[in-house]
């Protein structure tokens, strides 16, 4: 019998069994159909190593997994599987990350466990997300920690850092909003469509004016869950 994901996550010893946060039964809903496949993930913070390993072991030897983390000492006494990569990354430099994942990329798979910082999550989403391949998935995860002090500027009173949560929200309103040119089963840019306003125009049922927006075109499908979010990219995965 196949080892579940939060078997193997249990024997690793990551916080995202069901022990602690309890993601991996979310984890294996979305990823299963993933497993034996040659996927490549890529995992934002690494901390001790113990989910890079659940990673690598269960979606099995073709995969490729990737961790980036500013300090690799703390998973320096981990014993990594071999089709794991480690590198050294501060993810707020947006300018090596962009490079990192034009190098190692395009990834199926990225979930960010990293700072927990809303301009963080932010920024790396709008970074890696344009860059999966077409299909992917990007995750974020202890979406609880938007709320805490330290994930914007300390006081939340004087808070000026919007919150990852907003942008989850607003992003609801570009994935729901693919569908508001009715009538034509059409993406394009809604400037060029007929205007009901105009002599001879056609009304759709649809909006005009704007041009349809890049996550409007790209943003598949939302699955938002306690404390994380799965955001698909357009396209056919693996």
């Amino acid at each position: 019998m196949t080892e579940t994901l939060d078997s193997i996550a249990l024997r690793f010893g990551t916080d995202k069994s069901s022990k602690h946060h309890g993601y991996t039964s979310i984890y294996d809903k979305h990823f299963n159909h993933l497993r034996g496949t040659s996927v490549r993930v890529l995992e934002l913070g690494i901390y001790k190593g113990a989910s890079l390993n659940m990673w690598a072991e269960y979606f099995g030897p073709e995969s490729k997994v990737y961790g980036v983390d500013r300090d690799l000492r703390l998973s320096r006494k981990m014993e990594f599987l071999p089709n794991i990569v480690r590198y050294s990354l501060d993810i707020s430099d947006k300018p090596a990350l962009l490079r990192f994942a034009v190098e190692y990329g395009p990834f199926d798979v990225v979930v960010d466990d990293c700072g927990h910082i809303n301009h963080q999550m932010t920024e790396c989403f709008n970074t890696l997300f344009p860059l999966l391949s077409p299909g992917g998935v990007y995750v974020v995860e202890d979406l609880h920690a938007c709320y805490w002090d330290y994930a914007g500027d300390g006081c939340k009173e004087k808070q000026t850092t919007p919150l990852f949560t907003e942008t989850i929200k607003d992003l609801t309103d570009s994935c729901i909003g693919r569908g508001k040119f009715a009538g034509t089963g059409e993406w394009g840019d809604k400037s060029r469509r007929p205007n009901p306003n105009k002599r001879g125009g056609l009304a759709l049922g649809g909006s005009f004016g704007s041009p349809t927006t890049w996550h409007e075109e790209n943003l598949e499908s939302m699955h938002t869950y306690k404390s994380m979010c799965f955001f698909y990219k357009q396209g056919v995965s693996l």
